[in-house]
């Protein structure tokens, strides 16, 4: 299944506080960081565009220790920017991150859908914006997690759909002047999810979902050359094997992006790139 629509084409400092399930932190950033803790059959697909700010990554860790590294960076003017979520063989779950420099964005962790949706109405018009969007199954539970940043515009979230009602939302909210930043796929049951977060803009928009990598590099080079960045990559598989997901926004800087790697190889591209003010924006870790 792939869809391309051709045309119709995202100050306050406190983010709610909740009760002892759930989590808080403050992300925060300045200068290059890593902590070899996660050695494992994992893969690592990252998008790379030109920025000036400084990054740090973290990856594999409990969440004890995640919410202890966020604290420390806090302290160092870092701010979390992506975050990603694998369970281990064992069934356990591990945390990555990816902080930039800045003080402006919040994490809250939250049971459920419905109680994700309460806080995310809470916050809603706070001038904090949700920029990432995480789910996984704990139990029979679906649980969400949600990186906010500081920004005054509208936004949308839709979660739960099959494709066809996604891709009937996203033609319907790109009318109304919101483009998709976000897109997550989930299975529950035999069922694949849809699940996406929407920001006010007026740029032009593409979406690819469900396509093989030669298909998806053929795509990524022609959208290159329409003056289109790659802001999301989502890999995951499917009865066709492993399938990849992106979302295009209009503007012409540099972009890189690489999949598949170890993590041995991901960080020297990560710190090749660094050199030359390219820096990981979203990044994925899969099997």
């Amino acid at each position: 299944m792939s869809y391309h629509h051709p045309k119709v084409s995202m100050q306050h400092q406190e983010c709610l506080s909740g009760s002892s399930g759930k989590h808080i932190m403050w992300g925060i950033l300045l200068t290059l960081f890593f902590l070899p803790t996660f050695l494992s059959a994992q893969k690592y697909a990252g998008v790379w565009h030109y920025n000036t700010e400084k990054e740090r990554i973290l990856t594999g860790v409990s969440w004890e220790k995640f919410v202890e590294t966020d604290a420390k960076l806090r302290k160092k003017k870092f701010r979390l920017a992506d975050l990603e979520i694998t369970a281990s063989s064992g069934g356990s779950r591990r945390y990555h991150g990816l902080w930039h420099s800045g003080t402006d964005s919040c994490i809250i962790v939250t049971k459920s859908w419905k109680e994700f949706k309460s806080r995310w109405d809470q916050l809603n018009g706070t001038e904090f914006v949700l920029q990432d969007l995480e789910t996984y199954k704990q139990g029979r539970e679906r649980r969400f997690i949600g990186v906010w940043r500081e920004a005054n515009i509208q936004q949308q979230i839709e979660v739960d759909l099959t494709w066809l009602e996604f891709k009937d939302r996203w033609e319907k909210l790109a009318a109304d002047g919101f483009r998709l930043v976000d897109i997550e796929t989930y299975v529950d049951g035999r069922d694949r999810h849809y699940a996406g977060v929407f920001h006010e803009s007026t740029l032009d928009y593409r979406l690819w979902v469900d396509v093989d990598w030669n298909t998806f590099k053929t795509i990524q080079k022609g959208l290159i050359d329409q003056d289109f960045r790659l802001i999301d990559l989502e890999v995951y598989r499917n009865s066709n094997g492993k399938r990849f997901m992106g979302v295009w926004l209009s503007g012409k800087y540099d972009t890189k992006y690489f999949v598949d790697m170890a993590w041995s190889k991901f960080k020297g591209k990560w710190d090749e790139l660094d050199r030359d003010n390219i820096r990981l924006v979203d990044f994925e870790v899969y099997k």
